[in-house]
C-alpha cells in the first residue's frame, strides 16, 4: 500500500490517516492508522511502500525466516563493535526523547479489540535527521530489523512513546539494526526508527503480536 491508499481525516497540520486491512484468517477487519505532522508524513512516505499482513489464526509467536536471513549481518556488526577499533561508535550519543513535531506514529488494531499477529514490511522511507517513525500496539512480542540505503538509522523498542527504551540497536552507517522484546503480558510498545543522520531506510521488517 502507498500513502494515497489512506483516508485522511481531520484538518490542520497534524492529520490522521486510516485504512482498513483484511485478516488473512478471515475473522474480522483490522485498521492501520498513521498520525504526525502533515509535511513530515508526506516526506517520509513519498516513495515508501508498506506491506502489512494480519493473521488472526496464529495462536503463538511464529518463527520468522526473515530474521534468520539477517542474523549473520547482525553478528558481524556486533563482532566489529567488540573489536574496539571505533570508539566513536561505542560512544554514539543517545537520541533525544521523541517530540510531536519530529515524530510520525503508526498503529495497528482490530476493530473489536482482540489480539493477533501483524507482520509489516516497509520500503524506501525517507528519514530526515532527528526524525522518528514509530509503529505501536499492545503486544507480547515486538521484534524488527532495518537496513539503511543511505544515512544512519537506529532502532528501538519503547514503552508507550515516552522514550523509556526496552531495547536498542544503534550500529552506525549502513549496518543492519535489529531488536526483539517479549513479555508474558501484553504491553503497549513502540518499534521506533530514529534518523541519526538524514537518509533513506531501504527496508524494515517488523513482527509483532499478542497471543492470549
Amino acid at each position: 500500500m502507498r500513502l494515497a491508499d489512506f483516508e485522511r481525516t481531520g484538518d490542520g497540520d497534524f492529520p490522521l490517516l486510516v485504512t482498513r486491512v483484511p485478516d488473512a484468517g478471515g475473522a474480522e477487519e483490522f485498521e492501520f492508522r498513521i498520525a504526525g505532522p502533515g509535511k513530515l508524513v508526506e516526506e517520509m512516505f513519498a516513495d515508501a511502500t508498506i506491506e502489512l499482513t494480519v493473521d488472526s489464526t496464529k495462536k503463538k509467536a511464529p518463527e520468522s525466516p526473515e530474521f534468520d536471513s539477517v542474523q549473520e549481518e547482525y553478528r558481524r556488526a556486533m563482532w566489529e563493535l567488540a573489536g574496539l577499533q571505533d570508539i566513536d561508535q561505542v560512544l554514539k550519543p543517545n537520541p533525544p526523547p521523541p517530540e510531536r513535531e519530529s515524530s510520525v506514529f503508526a498503529c495497528f488494531r482490530s476493530m473489536s479489540g482482540g489480539g493477533t499477529r501483524f507482520t509489516t514490511d516497509i520500503f524506501d522511507v525517507t528519514m530526515p535527521a532527528g526524525s522518528n517513525l514509530s509503529f505501536g500496539g499492545y503486544w507480547q512480542i515486538a521484534r524488527g530489523f532495518i537496513r539503511p540505503a543511505s544515512g544512519d538509522q537506529d532502532l528501538f523498542v519503547d514503552v508507550f512513546a515516552s522514550g523509556v527504551v526496552l531495547q536498542a540497536s544503534r550500529f552506525g552507517g549502513l549496518a543492519t539494526d535489529a531488536v526483539s522484546v517479549s513479555s508474558a503480558f501484553a504491553m503497549f510498545m513502540w518499534i521506533r526508527v530514529f534518523g541519526f543522520t538524514a537518509g533513506v531506510m531501504k527496508d524494515g521488517h517488523f513482527d509483532t503480536g499478542t497471543w492470549f
